[in-house]
């Protein structure tokens, strides 16, 4: 597994890195089994976006991936 993390709800630092990666790397893929693990729903996109009132934290933005196979 890969986890890419960023501490900033910026799109272009965080989505589009998602879309970059996936896009370069083609035997990885969102993985959104440790978000049900931990309760929190991502909608199946692999990864979730906190915002400070989500568990009383700061923003934080959370991808997983896996390696395809």
């Amino acid at each position: 597994r890969l986890v890419y993390s960023t501490c900033t709800i910026n799109r272009k630092e965080n989505e589009r890195m998602v879309d970059y990666l996936l896009s370069h790397h083609p035997e990885w893929e969102l993985d959104s089994t440790p978000f049900a693990q931990l309760g929190l729903k991502d909608g199946g996109r692999g990864y979730v976006q906190l915002i400070d009132s989500h568990l009383g934290s700061d923003a934080f933005f959370i991808s997983c991936f896996q390696r395809k196979g």
